[in-house]
């Protein structure tokens, strides 16, 4: 069987952080840049990698490109959707279940404990959906309303650092430094929201 080997092209493939750059004309002159900032050493100061001094910032593509403004105002994917329907996109701070939308992190947290609770160890897909629309179903208005005034609390502790309760708020931040749950660090106020609430 003959025939020629089919070289594929560039056409309709995305560009490359290093192309946008050059391009546009932010590639530096001496072509040494490198994609992102290597990690350090906190004893040397220096790289994991080799050793050597870390370069400057004008010569690392993610942070060349991360100052520009049309890469500073691209609007993400969702964002994108959303606003193509008319609404509009407010992200909550990452880090900060807290402050989540209306609570629904903490409706979130009530339902999984509501699910766990129902564990009748049973198997089966049937049984395991069933289980779940029950525990989100648990989460009743009542129940919502709480969860939003603990929300809004949240969000008026952070507006004031001069709060107390801005204090406990930066201790739970410092203890789960990597994705929180609700459940993680105010899983007593759920449960007893919803001891209150009859569940």
């Amino acid at each position: 069987m003959s025939g020629s080997v089919k070289t594929e092209g560039f056409e309709g493939k995305p560009k490359g952080a290093a192309q946008i750059l050059f391009e546009s004309g932010w590639w530096h002159p001496s072509g040494k840049m490198v994609g992102s900032m290597p990690r350090v050493c906190k004893v040397t100061g220096k790289r994991f990698d080799n050793g050597k001094p870390l370069p400057e910032e004008t010569m690392v593509v993610d942070l060349v490109l991360g100052k520009r403004p049309d890469f500073l105002n691209e609007l993400s994917e969702l964002a994108k959707v959303i606003h193509a329907r008319g609404h509009i996109l407010q992200m909550s701070p990452k880090c900060h279940p807290e402050l989540a939308g209306h609570g629904i992190e903490y409706a979130w947290g009530a339902a999984k404990l509501r699910f766990r609770r129902d564990n009748d160890g049973s198997s089966g897909s049937a049984n395991f959906f069933k289980r779940v629309r029950a525990a989100l179903a648990s989460v009743a208005l009542s129940l919502a309303l709480k969860f939003e005034r603990r929300a809004r609390a949240y969000r008026r502790a952070l507006k004031d650092p001069a709060n107390d309760s801005y204090q406990l708020l930066e201790k739970a931040m410092k203890k789960f430094k990597s994705h929180r749950d609700a459940g993680d660090f105010d899983g007593r106020f759920i449960r007893n929201e919803m001891a209150s609430d009859g569940q």
